[in-house]
């Protein structure tokens, strides 16, 4: 297996610095269709580029740049986890994951379809092991067993219709092929049986979570939720808002346009980084943390836009009342307003967060405060000594508690406190 894994990844970094090479010529040659690649630069977008001041090659090298960085970070990943954990099989099919979805998935490579028809093929092949792959890793993913058990045959039936797409669909009549190929479902068809798939593995990560995982387990399972909800997220919310309230800044050829390509391949990348979290460093990093601080500014940034373009629209329809000059003012008053709220407001959802999702954090804080808040006046030790073993028993629950007074120059913590007191 290892001995496999060394060949398949040199050819696969092999094959990803011909594409690179390949794709620097095919992005810097306008296309017009039919017969163009899906990296290729069309006369339209060409001239959007003209027009935003973006020249041929800055574009070219923009895309390869992404590319490269998309690829390098999962190469580097699946190197990192099969180095440190070779002699796991659940590691190791992971790395080959990353690996696939790394290299083939990107378009450079998918470009080199253009120049061999063996190569398309061997990328439709591919294309199916990427799907398989990464289902498979959260049916699978932590311990290498299907959970819940009916998840095999989820894998064993995509394993079927990918099967009969790339072999069986070329040999018969259109019919039959319209009925077993796959890419010639409904397009609804094929987005449902995504949907399925992926939805499946979400939930078996859950019901891992919930039913059978250990604490270790649990916080594998949540860097790896967390990273695909991130992801998902940007970008089926992202997109959707764009498209229907920005359209263009989702034109190709746009300054705002390549913003939001990088973002979006950071958030892939980010997937990746989850996973190698979840695999190696688990134990170094409080998940729990990071989702709490996430929904925090999360909810506080969309809170603060609402506000800061709630403001500008108001001011700016009562600004006739007073003057018909157009100003910056409207602009300067709301980010002011911002600026006041930002913290009393980060108070308020934190508050809201810690009492919704983390109950036991938000009671151990409300404890600690009222204890904080009782010994500034308390001077007797006996109360101390009580209040103090109720804190420690409601927000820590131990098994036991020992209390131990020390003792100064002869004299026990009872007698100063008199003598403070006095």
């Amino acid at each position: 297996m290892r001995l496999l894994w060394v060949l398949f990844y040199g050819f696969s970094l092999t094959v990803f610095i011909y594409a690179v090479v390949v794709g620097y010529t095919r992005l810097m040659t306008v296309c017009t269709p039919p017969g163009c690649a899906d990296d290729q630069l069309l006369p339209a977008v060409a001239q959007t580029l003209t027009e935003n001041g973006i020249s041929l090659q800055i574009y070219a090298l923009y895309n390869i740049g992404l590319t490269v960085l998309f690829a390098v970070v999962y190469l580097a990943l699946a190197a990192l986890i099969f180095w440190r954990r070779s002699d796991d099989s659940m590691a190791i099919f992971a790395s080959f994951t990353l690996i696939v979805f790394g290299v083939y998935s990107t378009e450079l490579v998918g470009g080199l379809a253009e120049r061999h028809l063996l190569w398309l093929r061997l990328l439709a092949f591919i294309e199916m092991l990427i799907v398989t792959g990464f289902t498979c890793l959260l049916y699978l993913f932590p311990d290498g067993r299907f959970v819940p058990g009916w998840t095999r045959w989820l894998a064993a039936a995509w394993v079927v219709i990918g099967l009969s797409t790339l072999f069986i669909g070329p040999v018969v009549p259109d019919a039959v092929r319209r009925i077993i190929s796959f890419g010639m479902w409904p397009a609804l068809v094929q987005y449902l049986t995504l949907a399925v798939l992926f939805g499946a593995g979400i939930g078996a990560q859950i019901y891992r979570y919930r039913r059978r995982s250990n604490a270790v387990q649990r916080q594998q399972t949540k860097w790896v939720v967390f990273g695909l909800v991130i992801t998902t997220v940007a970008w089926i919310g992202l997109n959707e808002l764009l498209l229907t309230f920005a359209p263009a800044w989702m034109t190709n050829g746009t300054h705002t346009r390549m913003v939001i390509d990088a973002f979006m391949a950071g958030t892939v990348v980010f997937t990746a980084v989850t996973f190698g979290v979840a695999i190696l460093r688990y134990r170094l990093w409080d998940i729990d943390l990071v989702i709490r601080r996430t929904l925090i500014y999360t909810v506080l940034s969309g809170l603060l836009a609402l506000t800061y373009f709630g403001a500008v629209l108001l001011l700016e329809t009562v600004r006739p009342v007073f003057s018909a000059q157009p100003s910056q003012l409207e602009t300067v008053l709301a980010t002011l307003l911002i600026a006041a709220l930002f913290a009393p407001l980060r108070r308020s959802v934190q508050h809201l967060i810690d009492r919704r999702f983390y109950r036991k954090r938000y009671n151990s804080d409300q404890v600690l405060a009222r204890f904080s808040a009782k010994i500034r006046n308390e001077v007797e030790l006996e109360t101390l000594r009580t209040d103090l073993v109720d804190v420690v028993q409601e927000t820590m629950q131990p098994a036991h508690v020992a209390l131990w007074l020390a003792t100064v120059d002869g004299h026990d913590l009872s007698d100063l406190l008199r003598g403070f007191h006095a």
